[in-house]
């Protein structure tokens, strides 16, 4: 353990330093325009989306024909030219019900 002679000097240069540091000036808040929007946007409430008019989301119907076996298919395609990564969801088909809450 230090002597009293020598943790005197010690605590005067610790607390200097800290009050140095508390008189350095903080940062500029950061300007951006992009952190404004980010601020603004709420996801509760459904912002309505912008659409590529030249190349819009798609819904396509289809059937699948897989040796001589019909598997009806809905096929949802992104907007934009692509290419689009895929998924293939393979669902139990009780019935018609498109499963959109999928989508």
């Amino acid at each position: 353990m230090p002597s009293r002679s020598r943790r005197v000097p010690l605590l005067l240069l610790v607390c200097s330093v800290a009050l140095s540091a508390c008189a350095t000036p903080s940062p500029d808040p950061v300007d951006n325009e992009a952190v404004a929007t980010a601020a603004r946007y709420s996801p509760a409430t459904a912002d309505r989306p912008i659409f590529d008019l030249d190349a819009p989301p798609t819904m396509v119907d289809t059937i699948f024909e897989v040796e001589g076996a019909k598997l009806n298919a809905v096929v949802y395609e992104p907007q934009g030219a692509g290419p689009h990564p895929a998924v293939v969801l393979l669902h139990g088909f009780p019935g018609f019900e498109r499963n959109l809450d999928l989508a």
